[in-house]
């Protein structure tokens, strides 16, 4: 009897550790300044969002044709509220799932990978992204942004590509090294204009590093 009064006592709290990690693994944020993953026993519970590695290969590749329950990518940040959608759809490459992004602002718009990548001075990098564009006056980005120990940012874009072709399949691609005094990385992309963005086939792989 006591074991059933125990765990009744007990239901709420791995309850409450239950809802806490699934947040976590959709990354959901309801506040923006606190965080119950500072403190003992939710700090076990927050998912590792570092990928930390030092041989070269592929670090993250998405191309969007299954569902997750944990979400890869932020929540979409847009200089106009409202304005910007996020969903997937077939019209991919090959007719494959991918990620539409619908814009009805002139206003820039972003969205970032949720891990962030451990660097070293002299890394060296290469993405790649299949981008197609819908619009006038539209311009689609892929880049890094870079962070330090604490993983403040340095810049949003340390380093990025654009492309303003509409109408067509192009693949955005670039290598780059880091220096110091960058820590972290993430990719991100992001665009400017009305209209509709494609992606698809999103590819940050690790290379040797220069001799």
């Amino acid at each position: 009897m006591k074991y059933r009064y125990l765990f009744a006592a007990l239901l709420p709290v791995i309850a409450l550790l239950g809802v806490y990690w699934l947040k976590c693994c959709i990354n959901i944020n309801f506040s923006e300044k606190y965080s119950l993953s500072k403190y003992v026993p939710f700090k076990y519970l927050k998912r590792n969002d570092v990928i930390a590695r030092t041989e070269p290969g592929l670090l993250l590749h998405d191309s969007f044709n299954t569902n997750s329950l944990v979400e890869k990518w932020s929540r979409l940040w847009m200089r106009e509220d409202g304005r910007v959608i996020k969903r997937f759809e077939s019209g991919g490459i090959n007719n494959s799932r991918c990620l539409v992004i619908t814009s009805e602002s002139a206003q820039s718009w972003s969205l970032s990978h949720n891990k962030y990548v451990a660097v070293r001075q002299n890394d060296v990098f290469h993405y790649g992204v299949q981008v197609r564009l819908q619009g006038k006056n539209i311009t689609a980005s892929a880049g890094v942004a870079a962070f330090d120990e604490n993983k403040k940012a340095l810049s949003w874009n340390y380093t990025s590509k654009k492309m303003t072709t509409a109408g067509r399949w192009i693949k955005i691609a670039q290598r780059f090294t880091v220096t110091d005094p960058v820590r972290y990385i993430s990719f991100r992309l992001s665009g400017t204009g009305a209209g509709e963005y494609r992606f698809d086939d999103v590819t940050f792989r690790k290379l040797p590093s220069a001799p």
